[in-house]
């Protein structure tokens, strides 16, 4: 590889240069086996907790924060924080001192891992011949430099790159990879964001990802099968296409919760706060299958989802013409994550216009908490907002 055209990866973190994990380590250092990242904490009133690195999400919307702990029973949740920001959303200072204040009072020590969100990394999905993994990364490297030749020069981004390999032996020997590619510059700021505060960062990872991270994890995915991932979320929204449980593809959508909010505070003229509560209060719960937008009380909120339907459909007909092709012509389920996952009867309303099964990710499904530890309580109100940082947490885990 030339030297001018490294990535961070290889330059700095150097990933590269030990076997790959099964889970790709992306934007990040390389880090030891499972064990040797538990660190020993006994600040919970004596009581002895082996936990491994913290996961922080701070987005358009809140501050999130998972830290799994290590049990005879398995991992269980050990610490678990959701904190609103707030409308209008705090300067950006201000948020960074709320992360800090956080992780001081969580006792987060030594080492910790955050995502980022879709709007902050550019993804690719590039269709290879079938090839050893080794050579994959220069086959990647070539076709980033034909797609930014300039970026690529600069050396200000850094990449990395997830590859999907068919499962069966039929008639495609393809290979996707789905690459990530975001701005050096970023990822070095919150390695010394960390760092200044005593936090060695063991990984950045973008939030879509994640989110497909613990859906892998809890084994809500079907060999053969091609699944689609709505990650909804306050500030952003996100379509993943998953097949035979990889993430074949990524793209942003026009959707956010907070857009919602918007619309019904402009449609009932109330103020943000009380349009928000009744967003979550209310939802599709008047809505019934079949009916259109019409001008009931639910009518700002159909009218948005209608758009987001349409959004979904149209991205995934772009998908099956340049990567899918004659592999993948139709999807067998949708999956919902996210806080505005928890909108009532959303589900109901995406079964009835997309016409498959349709599920709400509920990332702590089969995962017990540490007794006494209280992190249940802010988890239970909407468990889905908590998918992709608790992706995050996961990969730190052997399994």
């Amino acid at each position: 590889m030339p030297p001018n055209s490294n990535s961070l990866v290889k330059e700095v973190f150097k990933t590269r240069s030990a076997p790959r994990k099964k889970i790709s380590t992306i934007f990040s250092q390389m880090f030891p086996a499972p064990d040797a990242l538990i660190q020993k904490d006994t600040s919970s009133g004596g009581k002895r907790m082996d936990l491994y690195p913290a996961a922080v999400e701070w987005g358009s919307n809140s501050i999130k924060l998972i830290q799994l702990a290590k049990s005879t029973r398995g991992p269980e949740i050990a610490k678990a924080v959701y904190f609103p920001l707030g409308r209008p959303l705090p300067p950006a200072a201000e948020i960074r001192n709320l992360v800090v204040k956080i992780l001081k009072d969580q006792q987060i020590k030594s080492q910790a891992a955050m995502t980022l969100p879709l709007s902050q990394i550019r993804t690719f999905t590039f269709v290879l011949p079938f090839m050893p993994e080794e050579e994959i990364e220069q086959a990647v490297l070539w076709k980033l430099k034909q797609t930014l030749p300039q970026e690529m020069a600069s050396e200000t981004v850094t990449f990395d790159f997830v590859p999907c390999f068919p499962k069966t032996g039929g008639a495609s020997r393809e290979i996707k990879v789905l690459v990530f590619l975001a701005d050096k510059g970023r990822i070095l700021e919150l390695m010394k964001f960390f760092q200044s505060h005593g936090l060695k960062l063991l990984a950045v990872e973008p939030e879509s990802y994640s989110v497909f991270t613990s859906l892998l994890w809890a084994q809500k995915l079907g060999v053969q099968e091609t699944s689609l991932l709505l990650h909804l979320g306050a500030g952003e929204s996100s379509l993943t296409v998953m097949h035979s449980q990889q993430p074949y593809w990524m793209k942003p959508l026009g959707f956010s919760g907070n857009a919602l909010t918007d619309a019904i505070a402009a449609s009932r003229q109330m103020d943000w706060q009380k349009a928000e509560m009744f967003k979550k209060q209310e939802g599709l719960n008047s809505w019934k299958p079949g009916a259109s937008a019409g001008a009931g009380p639910e009518a700002a909120i159909l009218s948005q989802l209608e758009n987001l339907v349409v959004d979904v459909e149209h991205a995934f007909r772009t998908f099956t013409q340049q990567i899918g092709k004659t592999e993948i012509n139709g999807f067998q389920k949708v999956i919902l994550s996210g806080g505005t996952a928890g909108l009532p009867n959303l589900e109901k309303f995406f079964a009835d216009r997309l016409d498959v099964p349709v599920e709400i990710h509920d990332p702590f499904e089969s995962l017990p908490e540490v007794s006494g530890q209280g992190a249940s309580s802010v988890i239970k109100d909407n468990p889905g907002r908590f998918a992709s940082v608790l992706g995050l947490a996961v990969r730190f885990l052997e399994w």
